[in-house]
């Protein structure tokens, strides 16, 4: 019998050949696909990814992985707070209170001074933060969490007199720079401008709270360090000196758009600024119950708050009284002279983006009139700083 095999046969084999070759290949290049995607991801490029994300890196202190097993043994006990603004708390509305002690005691009810406002001590891993949402607010800390909160962070000591200073136009040329530093605690919103108008808004500043925007606007400044903003920016983070910046909106919120990525955002400017190129004394605290915001929007019944109003309400678990300067939500002031909307630029006031203003300056002037709070909204005299 011959071994030449027929033209068909031959045809057939090869045929067959070939199918399986390609079956073998499809397979090889599955497999390399998934060794590319799980393996050969440089590990700078792993840790970037999270590091945007605002994920923990792999390189984690001890302390991380004593703090993982606090939170499993949370999560077991059923103490988290992942659904914390569903939560009925029956609350007196604020807008209603006849002082301040009486204010104190309804923000006291929903927020914790040391979980509101958490001061890194410092800063050598901007990712390794403090849990958020891991237990109801209006509680106290949770006991496994307290030797990591104390070794990592602090909060602020209680105040007798708070000044919380706004950045409304109608604080040009009103001379309140010595009243404003004749407060034991100064507060500020979005790291405005101080340099060149201390006769005006002072220069003391022992906390600034700052928004998302803030946050975005810092990253891409002090991400060119050869640019003029870059340098504006560096020299307002430097002056801020030993004070406290203060991120209080929750990390993970996405319900707007320019929301997302806000902390990792900030994180950046940490990195840029206290790690890398700069050495810079200014402390940083964010919130492990995060004020804005479900919780703002619990205590005062309206989605939109402003920074300012939101450091108003945070104020009240640590002073015992408080004066505002430069909130001012109008084109003029009361003798018909024209304003900026910030007392550093020039231009035409314009609120009608930021409805909430006015209605929050109808509350301050409530408050004001109930001696709740004092609210300064002309120029600073002897006559007019006198109680």
């Amino acid at each position: 019998m011959s071994n030449s095999r027929s033209p068909f046969m031959t045809h057939i084999l090869r045929a067959a050949t070939i199918r399986k070759l390609f079956f073998y290949a499809v397979l090889f290049s599955l497999a390399v696909l998934i060794m590319l995607s799980q393996n050969t991801t440089p590990k700078s490029k792993v840790r970037r990814k999270l590091y945007v994300r605002g994920r923990q890196p792999q390189n984690l202190p001890k302390i991380s992985s004593k703090l993982k097993e606090c939170l499993k043994t949370l999560k077991m006990q059923n103490i988290t707070a992942a659904n914390y603004s569903q939560e009925q708390v029956p609350l007196k509305d604020p807008r209603t209170v006849r002082s301040w002690q009486e204010l104190r005691d309804i923000v006291s009810k929903m927020l914790h001074l040391e979980t509101t406002i958490a001061v890194r001590r410092s800063i050598t891993n901007p990712n390794d933060n403090f849990p958020q949402n891991f237990w109801s607010p209006g509680v106290a800390l949770p006991g496994c969490l307290r030797k990591f909160y104390d070794e990592l962070y602090y909060t602020l000591q209680q105040q007798t007199s708070c000044a919380l200073v706004g950045n409304g136009g109608i604080l040009n040329n009103s001379h309140c720079g010595s009243a404003i530093d004749g407060h034991d605690f100064v507060m500020r919103v979005n790291l405005p401008e101080i340099t060149g108008y201390e006769d005006d808004v002072g220069q003391k500043t022992n906390l600034t709270a700052i928004n998302n925007i803030v946050g975005l606007v810092l990253n891409r400044q002090v991400g060119n360090m050869k640019k003029f903003p870059a340098q504006q920016a560096l020299r307002t983070l430097a002056s801020l000196n030993n004070s406290v910046v203060w991120f209080s909106y929750n990390m993970s919120y996405t319900g707007a758009k320019i929301m997302k990525g806000s902390w990792s955002r900030f994180q950046a400017v940490l990195k840029r600024t206290k790690l890398e190129r700069h050495d810079m004394t200014y402390k940083v605290a964010y919130s492990p119950i995060p004020v804005w915001p479900q919780m703002m929007t619990r205590l005062w019944n309206k989605t939109t708050n402003s920074e300012g109003f939101l450091l108003l309400t945070v104020s009240a678990l640590f002073c015992q009284e408080l004066t505002l300067y430069g909130f001012w939500p109008f084109p003029q002031d009361s003798r018909g002279n024209y304003l900026p909307h910030h007392y550093y630029e020039e231009g035409d006031y314009n609120f009608t983006h930021r409805n909430t203003i006015p209605e929050e300056f109808e509350i301050l002037q409530n408050f004001n009139r109930s001696n709740v709070i004092r609210l300064v909204s002309d120029k600073c005299t002897e006559r007019n700083e006198a109680r």
